[in-house]
């Protein structure tokens, strides 16, 4: 009888609550992950000036970036490391603009997490898309980049957002 009133008391509660009582409020979040957005956009907003001092201070010296997408039907992978992304950025003569909405943060202690759909531009016109994947640790108080992982496609993009406008 005392299982009964339980499950009954459970069903009641529950019954009673709005998905908003169950669910945390997407919109919500706390001041550690909102530090994280920030770094990621600084990263994209180091790749759109070329700013390989700034993305210098965000990536972890022993930082990786991998990026995925389908050749000849097979998952196929390039793996870069921090010297080679930066002399990448450096040396490039034309225009970059990564955006990212709907980032899915998570952060526990001094370890976080952010995954969020993107989409690239070069000179203005739309090139790729795919979902970022960035791992951050804090040392010292400050949010560093260890690894970006991301897959790339040009078919199934997100249209959800209109081309950049100019400048960015």
């Amino acid at each position: 009888m005392r299982l009964v009133s339980c499950l009954v008391l459970t069903a009641t509660v529950v019954a009673g609550c709005s998905r908003s009582d169950l669910v945390p409020d997407e919109g919500a979040s706390s001041p550690e992950q909102q530090q994280v957005v920030a770094v990621v956009e600084q990263l994209f907003h180091g790749i759109a000036t070329q700013d390989t001092i700034l993305l210098g201070r965000l990536l972890d010296r022993d930082a990786q970036l991998v990026s995925v997408r389908e050749v000849n039907g097979e998952p196929s992978w390039t793996r870069r490391n921090r010297a080679d992304f930066l002399s990448g950025i450096g040396t490039n003569e034309v225009e970059m603009v990564e955006r990212m909405w709907d980032p899915e943060v998570r952060v526990d202690g001094d370890i976080a997490s952010l995954w969020a759909p993107y989409d690239f531009h070069v000179d203005g016109e739309f090139s790729h898309c795919g979902y970022d994947a960035f791992h951050l640790v804090r040392k010292r108080g400050v949010w560093l980049i260890t690894a970006i992982t991301y897959t790339v496609r040009t078919e199934g993009c997100h249209d959800a957002l209109p081309p950049p406008p100019d400048g960015e």
